[in-house]
């Protein structure tokens, strides 16, 4: 599956997500989410930005019902390490060796106080502090072409102390931005003898 398959909307997720081994990491003893997992990626790919679950249930075949596929997303058992980690192989093996890493902040406005990590902090994308989540990605670069390869969510220490269910949570995980940056390095430094350059 590549850029251009994705671009023409002639891209099938199943036989790429099968050809690395993706079905392993949606396993629960004998039973398996994996069937929700093409359809998904078929949505995220073909469907307009803004797109929701709901829009995916009903304009991707054989995707199921809406509340099947909002609960694979929400409550189903499945490790999103690993699957990050097929994912760094993947890229580097689609984009080939040699690129760089990027690292990048970026965050949601959010109108609730639901979400995880919601808090007031500063938000770039309006220039303001507001009630918002963020998050610290990484991509791995090479040319033109990028693919994300790891994401953490950045929660602030408000809301560890003054969140319901922050209990949850391991406070470990309570770290400045450079800090989830550093954790991220380590983390995908090890996809590639080829890919060790960060930009």
């Amino acid at each position: 599956m590549t850029a251009e398959d994705i671009r023409n909307c002639t891209a099938i997720p199943r036989i790429f997500l099968e050809g690395n081994n993706y079905q392993q990491d949606f396993a629960r003893g004998k039973r398996t989410d994996f069937h929700h997992v093409p359809n998904y990626v078929s949505g995220l790919i073909t469907l307009p930005r803004e797109s929701n679950m709901s829009q995916i249930a009903c304009n991707i075949v054989d995707s199921g019902s809406y509340r099947a596929l909002s609960h694979f997303i929400s409550t189903s058992e499945w490790n999103h390490e690993e699957v990050m980690k097929l994912t760094r192989s993947a890229a580097i093996k689609l984009l080939g060796p040699g690129g760089s890493i990027i690292f990048d902040e970026t965050g949601q406005q959010k109108y609730g106080p639901d979400s995880v990590g919601v808090s007031i902090q500063y938000l770039g994308v309006i220039g303001d502090t507001c009630a918002a989540q963020g998050g610290v990605f990484a991509s791995y670069c090479l040319d033109n072409v990028s693919a994300l390869i790891d994401y953490r969510l950045f929660l602030t220490e408000s809301w560890i102390n003054n969140h319901k269910n922050a209990f949850l949570f391991d406070t470990a995980s309570l770290q400045r931005q450079a800090n989830v940056q550093i954790k991220q390095v380590s983390c995908c430094t090890g996809i590639s003898s080829g890919s060790r350059h960060l930009g």
